[in-house]
């Protein structure tokens, strides 16, 4: 007699619905990281690449081109001389130096003309350097770059485009401060220099006659006999009577 498929049993057949279910939530698990990840992975391109939130962006490049002119943030401006205080006669020598404390390059005008001292004296101008000057000299200066020069003041005034006669300055206390023409703000520290007064001369003494009495005798005949002229007057009638 022959016998049909058997029937599982219920316990079987839990068994292979608890499977079942274990491998459709695999795969309904892998099927949502997956979308996850490309979820993530196209995310820039539809936000244009905009960083997360909380992180910061990487600067973006410089823009090439022509350096700029310098701006007095970009300069430290220098102002030395050689002595304190001036005798009569000497000249007063200053050096000027000017460095760049910026991150970029930028162009200065380095020439007598646009870097000059100046010396005022009780807050009024009295000499520039670049007053008499000419000519013009560009500088291009990178971060730390520094560049010097000197400059004589000879004790004479000057006036704007070298006009006028200049005129010798008497002794006292002079101001002299270094700026660049056209650079709004770029000054340097204030430098006090002395130009001493020449030494006052010793008085000789003088040859005039005084009112004071002396000693010394004079020609001028006297009436009185002195004692000599008594004893030899004496003497002379004495041997008459004898």
């Amino acid at each position: 007699m022959s016998t049909g498929p058997t029937r599982p049993s219920a316990g079987v057949l839990w068994v292979r619905r608890i499977v079942a279910l274990a491998v459709l939530a695999g795969v309904v698990a892998g099927l949502v990281l997956l979308g996850s990840l490309a979820v993530r992975a196209v995310q820039p391109l539809l936000t244009g690449g905009d960083e997360p939130a909380g992180k910061t962006a990487p600067p973006s490049p410089t823009a090439s081109g022509p350096p700029q002119d310098c701006e007095a943030r970009h300069l430290e401006l220098t102002l030395t001389s050689d002595e304190e205080e001036y005798a009569p006669g000497q000249n007063v020598l200053f050096t000027m130096a000017v460095s760049h404390v910026g991150s970029r390059e930028c162009l200065v005008d380095g020439s007598d003309v646009a870097r000059r001292v100046t010396i005022t004296s009780d807050g009024e101008r009295v000499w520039s350097s670049g007053d008499c000057a000419s000519g013009e000299r560009m500088l291009l200066l990178g971060a730390g770059d520094a560049d010097s020069a000197q400059t004589r003041w000879q004790r004479y005034t000057s006036a704007p485009e070298c006009e006028g006669e200049p005129e010798a300055l008497p002794p006292g206390t002079y101001e002299a401060v270094l700026s660049i023409e056209g650079v709004d703000g770029a000054v340097s520290e204030p430098v006090t220099v002395v130009l001493a007064a020449p030494p006052t001369p010793k008085e000789e003494p003088s040859g005039d006659a005084t009112d004071e009495p002396t000693d010394e005798p004079t020609d001028e005949p006297t009436d009185e006999p002195t004692g000599e002229q008594g004893e030899d007057e004496d003497d002379e009638v004495g041997g008459e009577d004898s």
